[in-house]
């Protein structure tokens, strides 16, 4: 301020020297900057000396007149005010200081000041829309000074709905008064309001240094250590998002030296902790949080994902040991961990074939979780599994309704149908959702599917005796690994040995470890009697824990053709049981039917019989697993409407069971005869 002084003394030896000529823009500027700032600091000898200068220079500015009539109105001049009021209104009749001018002096009246009273105390009692009316009725859009325009807008920044038009009118009062701390201060509050904690600093930074002695102050110092903090915590939070968590425990550090009081410094420590898998450190972080805040929930939830990830059994414990409220914030977890547990328990029991048992438990999950694709998916299997198919078609069709443009409901119900043997139905439903929507998992059904209808066209064409025409189908297509296994396959049957290695080998240069190829290759060399590549070509297969069913039926049956009898015998030994546990299906009939022969071949008749039955139930033969001999004899009987694995599985049976009949009969007529011979 002593500077301004001594700047005024300057500008006014000036002015002396200019006599009465207009002050330059800069002076001017200078001049009405010092009376803005005595009004602010309530400085009239500023003002009036201000004013004396730039009447001097510029007795008609409109600026000048308002300032007058300001200094006149606040001296209780209500005449002197009136006479600077009517100058104003030639000079700039249309002026927004006219008008805020003229607001002034109907302030100055006693009904003005009960109206002005009536603003205040409606805002005060927190009625701020109500105030904001008031205050229109008394400004009609143009306050009188700057705290009144502090007032208004101060008041606007409590309705969340004209934050930002309260705030955007504060930086224009902040551009026509910059060196204001009270504007400053007023736009740190608003932006604190809003959550922009940076900004909020910013401005309240240069508030107390603007204005060091306000009475506002406290205030301002205590919203300016609210707005470090959480500053600091949200750039925490984005430095551990951006996985930094460096930067992060530095950022909440700095947060718990701003308010070593608050939890949320405390949370974000044991965030950085569970971020770097330091557990035990972030066990201690968010219990020191709950000490210092028992409600902190996202301390709670940190310590159940913690435990979570320790074992389901330790988080269940740690939630069953909350408060009721604190239990609620983890609601969501606790089903999770539920939802886990059953989905656990019921594809165990699909595994043994307890279908209906895991269906009831697939519905206690979907009543965790209503509407989840993937639960509705499961349960539909389940009961299709269990003979309850048109219950299974019919929560499928549901979801489709109640989902019908969500693209997981699309590719699991088209999944659904296309593993009931409803190809079609599976691609006019996926063809329901614009191609635009399709996601990869949905457009690599749609291949298989067409796929599937290219090669099932192609098998049609072969049955009927055309393979050379289905072979040049297969090769129009584009590169497939499945076609190509299929034309190796048809090679094969043919005894064409040669084509059967090229496609093999084909396949094999885009997928070297491609299984299909290298038991392909390995069944071509058996068939070539070059027993050494054979096992060579065997010894090149992945070891792998998730080989399908087929797969391990086509190792067990080249072990066996190798001569390899005791590893066939522990692989069949392995596989039989995965089979029999598996719902009907070609893959695990084919397990069994050669299971059995396998059996039969190693010498164990009876226990052939037995894999058969098994057979029968898994090729759908029947549904029912025979009991006795007369039973399963007249299962062994042909049936115009079989499929060819029908046949196969009956056939095979039949043969075996003529055959042990026939020793049996054979060894009961030797040891049955009397055995005395002699004449009569």
């Amino acid at each position: 301020m002593y500077k301004f002084t001594l700047n005024l003394l300057t500008i006014s030896l000036g002015l002396a020297v200019m006599s009465m000529a207009k002050a330059t823009p800069t002076v001017h500027k200078l001049l009405m900057a010092q009376i803005r700032l005595g009004e602010d600091i309530h400085r009239e000898d500023l003002v009036e000396q201000s004013l004396y200068r730039l009447e001097l220079a510029e007795p008609d500015n409109p600026d000048v007149v308002a300032a007058r009539f300001r200094y006149l109105l606040r001296k209780g001049d209500i005449e002197g005010a009136q006479k600077q009021l009517a100058r104003l209104s030639l000079f700039a009749p249309d002026s927004k200081i006219y008008k805020a001018s003229r607001t002034a002096m109907r302030l100055s009246s006693p009904e003005g000041r009960q109206a002005l009273q009536m603003a205040r105390l409606q805002a005060i009692s927190g009625r701020h829309k109500e105030a904001i009316d008031s205050y229109d009725k008394l400004f009609n859009g143009a306050p009188p000074d700057i705290e009144m325009a502090l007032e208004y807008w101060g008041a606007m920044t409590q309705i969340s709905s004209r934050r930002n038009e309260a705030i955007r009118q504060l930086k224009i009062l902040n551009i026509d008064n910059p060196d204001s701390g009270a504007i400053f201060g007023a736009l740190g509050q608003a932006y604190s309001q809003n959550g922009d904690r940076a900004n909020a600093v910013a401005n309240l930074e240069k508030a107390l240094a603007l204005d060091p002695h306000s009475s506002n102050n406290d205030k301002w110092n205590s919203l300016l250590k609210v707005n470090r903090y959480w500053l600091a915590i949200q750039q925490g939070d984005a430095a551990l998002k951006a996985n930094n968590p460096d930067r992060a425990e530095r950022l909440f550090q700095q947060a718990r030296n701003v308010d070593n009081a608050d939890s949320y410094a405390v949370l974000g420590l044991g965030d950085v902790a569970m971020a770097r898998k330091d557990y035990p450190a972030a066990e201690r972080y968010y219990q020191q949080t709950l000490r210092m805040d028992s409600g902190n929930t996202n301390a709670v939830r940190g310590l159940a994902n913690l435990y979570r990830q320790q074992s389901p059994e330790k988080a269940e414990a740690f939630i069953a040991s909350l408060s009721a409220s604190q239990r609620r914030s983890v609601d969501d977890i606790e089903r999770s961990l539920q939802n886990t547990r059953l989905s656990q328990q019921a594809e165990a029991l699909e595994n043994q074939g307890k279908w209906a048992q895991a269906a009831a438990l697939q519905r206690q999950r979907l009543a965790l979780d209503p509407g989840s694709v993937w639960i509705t998916y499961r349960l539909s299997q389940d009961l299709w599994q269990a003979g309850q198919r048109s219950q299974a078609d019919t929560l499928m069709r549901h979801l489709a309704q109640q989902k019908p443009n969500d693209p997981e409901q699309v590719y699991a119900y088209g999944l659904y149908l296309s593993g009931h043997d409803q190809d079609r139905a599976a691609l006019a439903h996926i063809n329901s959702l614009p191609r635009a929507q399709w996601n990869s998992n949905i457009q690599e059904l749609v291949n298989r599917l067409q796929s599937d209808q290219v090669l099932e066209t192609a098998n049609r064409l072969r049955e009927s005796g055309k393979e050379a025409e289905a072979e040049a189908m297969l090769r129009q297509q584009p590169p497939s690994t499945r076609i190509d296994l299929t034309l190796a396959d048809w090679a094969q049957q043919r005894r064409d040995y040669t084509a059967a290695r090229a496609a093999y080998q084909n396949v094999l240069m885009r997928e070297p470890t491609n299984a299909d190829a290298i038991l392909g290759l390995t069944e071509v060399d058996i068939a070539a009697g070059d027993k050494a590549a054979a096992r060579s070509q065997l010894a090149k297969l992945p070891a792998t824990d998730n080989a399908s069913l087929n797969t391990q039926r086509r190792v067990a049956l080249a072990q066996a053709q190798l001569g390899d009898t005791a590893a066939a015998q522990q692989t069949f030994n392995k596989l039989i049981p995965q089979a029999k546990s598996q719902p009907p299906s070609m893959e695990s009939a084919m397990v069994l039917r050669d299971g059995a022969k396998f059996e039969a071949q190693a010498g164990d008749p009876k226990q052939a019989l037995e894999t058969y039955k098994d057979a029968m139930v898994a090729s759908g033969v029947t549904t029912t697993r025979p009991q006795d001999n007369d039973t399963f004899t007249r299962l062994t009987r042909n049936d115009e409407k079989d499929d060819w694995l029908k046949r196969g599985v009956r056939s095979d049976a039949a043969d075996l069971y003529r055959q042990q009949d026939l020793n049996v009969t054979l060894e009961h007529d030797y040891w049955g005869s009397s055995g005395t011979g002699g004449y009569s």
